[in-house]
């Protein structure tokens, strides 16, 4: 695991957690799995990395609510970063996708 934070008011914010509004934390929980932040923000907001965002239009409530059902486990030819969404999603070279709306990817054949 990738440990980064930010040290803000003497404490330290790790990315992947979240300040859930509660007095007296010694530190900030992680965000469910499947979500990402920035660190210290009050929601965990997009999807972490190995997943992409697959609506764009989810509220942010909803996205935090349901993770499993709007992060998506990125296929196996990719490498998605915090915050991929399904409109972002890197085709490495050698593959295809017929729309930004698919996460399908093709091989290109070599005809």
């Amino acid at each position: 695991v990738l440990m980064i934070y930010i040290k803000f008011n003497l404490h330290f914010i790790y990315l992947g957690t979240y300040a859930d509004g509660k007095e007296g934390l010694v530190q900030c929980p992680q965000c469910p799995f499947r979500l990402s932040s920035q660190g210290g923000e009050s929601k965990c907001s997009f999807c972490a990395a190995q997943f992409y965002l697959a609506d764009n239009l989810i509220s942010q409530e909803n996205l935090f609510r349901s993770p499993d059902v709007y992060c998506k486990a990125c296929p196996p030819e990719t490498n998605c970063t915090i915050n991929t969404t399904l409109n972002t999603l890197q085709v490495p070279a050698g593959f295809w996708r017929d729309s930004l709306k698919s996460s399908t990817l093709y091989k290109c054949s070599s005809n």
